[in-house]
């Protein structure tokens, strides 16, 4: 209640942020993956560390004076009532200058994730460079709040996959008018209890897959995190050749090991998914 009352409950520090999640995920399923972020030279930069061990970590930028991001998120029953976050004054020092200087390592790449928390201009950098070198692009847009992110930098019509909540999908099709580009192959539009909708390109129009939740709504520990295990199963499993319906297999085991887990990427997820999903 809102009344100034104090309530029991349990309280966990873990990891988090769209990227880091996706990174963390593609790792533990075998893909060699590196993070481009930045974080403090504060207690909890040293914790992310410390918690990352079994990432590379060696493209993250160390800021000073500037406090790691971080996100407080109250929930109930494992639903995220609200949210507040403290990100922007780090984002902002992942400016276009760091993401140019990371050229080749997004050459030597297959594949590219970025999100909507980047700012506009280091957005447009981090997306042109990728499709410079013919990457595979995945954006997600963290928050519907920044889809306009991906059309004010011009990079919409260069990237491959794109994984909206339901909330988020409607602010795509509010902000674009007209179908889709082509290049444009995959949309992962996830609706909580309700499933997961894939978007597969087929010619000029989608084929549209229906997906229900990979576990009982009920039986949820955490959403947090999920949405990102669910995308990184499926461009794990499409980076390996599979076809689609495997995909989503793989895409589906996540979700589900992040969904049972107050983690947001559980140890759970290994490569074993690729195989037994």
């Amino acid at each position: 209640m809102d009344d100034g009352g104090s309530y029991p409950g349990l309280m966990r520090t873990r990891c988090g942020g769209v990227a880091r999640n996706h990174a963390d995920a593609l790792t533990r399923l075998g893909c060699e993956t590196t993070l481009i972020s930045a974080i403090g030279n504060d207690s909890y930069g040293e914790t992310l560390l410390s918690m990352c061990s079994h990432m590379d970590m060696s493209h993250v930028l160390r800021v000073s004076g500037v406090q790691t991001a971080t996100y407080l998120s109250v929930a109930l029953k494992g639903n995220v009532l609200y949210g507040i976050t403290a990100i922007e004054p780090m984002i902002s020092k992942l400016t276009p200058d760091v993401i140019t200087s990371k050229e080749d390592l997004i050459a030597s790449s297959d594949a590219i994730v970025v999100d909507g928390n980047l700012t506009v201009e280091s957005l447009q950098v981090a997306v042109s460079l990728a499709h410079r070198h013919g990457k595979f692009i995945w954006f997600d847009p963290a928050d519907q709040s920044k889809v306009f992110k991906v059309f004010e930098s011009n990079s919409f019509n260069k990237i491959n996959a794109i994984s909206p909540n339901a909330n988020e999908f409607l602010k795509f099709l509010n902000l674009h008018d007209g179908p889709f580009p082509t290049a444009l192959t995959t949309i992962t539009e996830t609706k909580g209890p309700d499933g997961v909708t894939w978007w597969h390109r087929n010619g000029k129009e989608f084929e549209k897959v229906e997906k229900s939740s990979p576990i009982d709504p009920t039986k949820v520990v955490s959403v947090s995190g999920a949405g990102d295990c669910l995308n990184s199963g499926y461009l794990a499993a499409f980076l390996s050749g599979f076809p689609a319906e495997r995909c989503h297999e793989v895409a589906d085991a996540c979700a589900r090991f992040s969904l049972q887990s107050l983690d947001s990427v559980p140890a759970s997820i290994t490569s074993a998914c690729l195989c037994d999903a």
